[in-house]
């Protein structure tokens, strides 16, 4: 490094010194705390202001759950920034993790660039890591903002259109069980208990709290626009509902917005039911598995329009706990080391031992095998990716000869990760 480049590291050090400064002192003048239940029709007048929509206080009956984990930043008596979360379950390899579901993050835009949502980000780790949550988990309107803050893509899905004309089956098919429409108010009571069901082997997948279903019940969340509500149709065999399907119609195309089933027969039936209906000639499909098993029973998939995008996003904010309770693919043992600057329990060197049937993880004074930041373990976590795709990426260094392999045999899963409703 020459003087010249010298001199420009040490002004730039002083200018990032300077805004730290400032930063700082506006700040100071802003308070950062939890809400009050009185505080929450304010506190989503400025999320909506935030995302650049109007929060209608007529929606009050619909508020969210966990007031006590709503953070506001005030600025005098208004607020400027939101987080918000809720307490879950998620679904790892082998069981089920304490989550935090993290939604209503925003800064309005009269205080961007100050820093309001890195504080409450870390407010939020701490306080997530003191309940014993071991992973946090969110859907992101802006995809570079959540790596900075150790959160990595989780879950990846898929986008589908097709011409319904080349929706054909490569086997004959005649479906087993059959297919009805069910009343909205039925919903509640039947298919949270299929969601369930399908769900139970799926890493990714957080269970929809009750209070979503009735929402879709009462058809809040009709598509704006579009011509007409949401239809559901449920797959049933022998007595037992397998199956369903929530859909709406946009002109000449049927809008799938969920398709939920615990049998491949149940699965191919409501996706023949939607290829056929009458006038239609385009569907659309949104939130797919990225292992759904469609495109490989149409006759003709070159017809099926893939966009692959990410899903889920997930942090993990306690490597002790959701190591150690993960179940693993294959016999084996790793020395990980974690660079994870936000949480300090989190860094340093970690062995997994691990087997199919249990697992251990310990803190190590051991060489590492690899190394790799909190944000890229978050994509290998629940089996979306492996380890040799991120270290021939230039995002998992390997140490030792072999490592690398060996833990990507470790973390295989036979599903693919997916979280089927966006939060």
């Amino acid at each position: 490094m020459n003087i010249s480049q010298v001199m420009f590291v040490i002004i730039e050090i002083q200018y990032f010194q300077i805004f730290l400064r400032y930063r700082d002192n506006v700040l100071m003048n802003l308070e950062m705390r939890y809400i009050v239940p009185d505080e929450y029709a304010s506190f989503m007048v400025a999320a909506a202001r935030g995302f650049g929509w109007h929060w209608d206080e007529s929606n009050a009956e619909l508020a969210k759950p966990d007031q006590d984990r709503s953070i506001a930043v005030f600025d005098s008596n208004k607020i400027v920034g939101c987080a918000h979360s809720f307490n879950r379950e998620i679904n790892v390899p082998g069981g089920k993790l304490g989550c935090a579901a993290v939604d209503d993050v925003t800064v309005l835009p009269t205080h961007r660039r100050r820093g309001i949502l890195t504080k409450m980000m870390l407010e939020q780790l701490n306080n997530f890591y003191e309940r014993g949550e071991s992973i946090a988990a969110l859907f992101p309107t802006e995809s570079l903002i959540y790596g900075r803050y150790g959160y990595g893509i989780g879950t990846p899905e898929e986008s589908w259109k097709i011409d319904t004309r080349h929706s054909d089956y490569i086997n004959p098919f005649e479906s087993k069980g059959e297919l009805s429409f069910i009343e909205s108010e039925i919903v509640p009571r039947t298919f949270p208990n299929v969601f369930a069901n399908a769900m139970k082997n799926r890493p990714g997948s957080i269970q929809p709290t009750q209070h979503r279903w009735e929402r879709i019940a009462s058809d809040r969340q009709k598509p704006k626009g579009d011509r007409s509500g949401y239809f559901h149709v449920k797959y049933e065999r022998d007595g037992k509902i397998e199956g369903y399907v929530r859909y709406h119609l946009n002109n000449d195309t049927v809008v799938v917005d969920e398709l939920i089933s615990e049998t491949i027969d149940a699965h191919a039936s409501l996706w023949r039911y939607c290829f056929d209906i009458d006038l239609r000639w385009n569907l659309e499909a949104r939130h797919r598995p990225a292992d759904d098993i469609l495109p490989w029973i149409l006759s003709d998939p070159r017809h099926l329009i893939r966009k692959s995008s990410d899903g889920l996003w997930i942090r993990i904010v306690d490597i002790l706990n959701a190591l150690s309770y993960r179940c693993y693919a294959d016999t084996g043992s790793v020395v990980l080391e974690i660079i994870d600057p936000l949480c300090p329990w989190n860094e340093g060197r970690f062995e997994l031992d691990s087997s199919p049937e249990g697992s251990r993880c310990r803190q190590t004074s051991k060489g590492a095998d690899l190394i790799i930041t909190i944000e890229n373990l978050a994509t290998v976590y629940l089996g979306g990716t492996t380890f040799s795709l991120l270290n021939r990426a230039g995002r998992a260094d390997e140490i030792k000869d072999g490592s690398i392999a060996r833990a990507d045999a470790i973390f295989k899963t036979v599903l693919k990760p997916w979280c089927a409703f966006h939060f």
